[in-house]
């Protein structure tokens, strides 16, 4: 048996990279997984792999990231675990940064965390608790040049983690982010 035997999980940004190393530790540890992923084919297949639930949905989209949460919470029979994983990188200088791109950045890495957060809450208070891991990055601590945008959205994950534990610890709901330093994912070769 594995330590999240049973455990209810959703895990974003779940179809490659991180997300997917995620993914298959939680099913290998045999939780009731749901992966959720913008890419259709990708996170079908991920699924297929690993032997789990999975539905598609871009998180841009509020009110079908909150429809899809929903679905996979009711597809769960509840929720215990949220893994906020999906995240985008923008590489650039300050000046030439778009502001376009500076929110589609903030919008993907932080303020769905924010929306998948808010869909998950009130189905871990009513299963007497749960855990909100949320995928941040050192570059939250030690954003250097070139990556404003995502040091931004990263920092602004860790902030959003703190006041996510202290408003629902009562509610026996912990939340925690995680700071990977680099790994060579897909989005990761992006930053070499």
């Amino acid at each position: 048996m594995g330590t999240l035997d049973g455990k209810r999980v959703i895990v974003t940004g779940a179809a490659r990279g991180i997300g997917r190393a995620i993914a298959a530790r939680i099913a290998a540890e045999r939780a009731q997984v749901v992966l959720l992923d913008r890419d259709a084919d990708a996170i079908a297949q991920t699924a297929a792999d690993l032997g789990v639930a999975s539905l598609a949905v871009d998180l841009v989209d509020v009110a079908s990231t909150r429809t899809t949460m929903r679905a996979a919470i009711d597809l769960l029979g509840g929720l215990d675990v949220l893994v906020n994983n999906a995240g985008v990188f923008l590489s650039g200088g300050l000046l030439e940064t778009d502001p376009a791109d500076w929110d589609r950045v903030q919008v993907i890495n932080t303020r769905s965390m924010l929306v998948t957060t808010q869909e998950a809450v009130p189905a871990m208070r009513a299963g007497g608790g749960g855990r909100i891991i949320n995928l941040a990055s050192m570059a939250a601590k030690s954003g250097g040049g070139f990556e404003g945008a995502y040091a931004a959205s990263k920092a602004a994950v860790v902030a959003l983690t703190r006041a996510t534990a202290q408003e629902f610890g009562s509610d026996g709901i912990t939340a925690n982010a995680l700071c990977p330093g680099y790994v060579l994912t897909e989005m990761g070769a992006d930053t070499r």
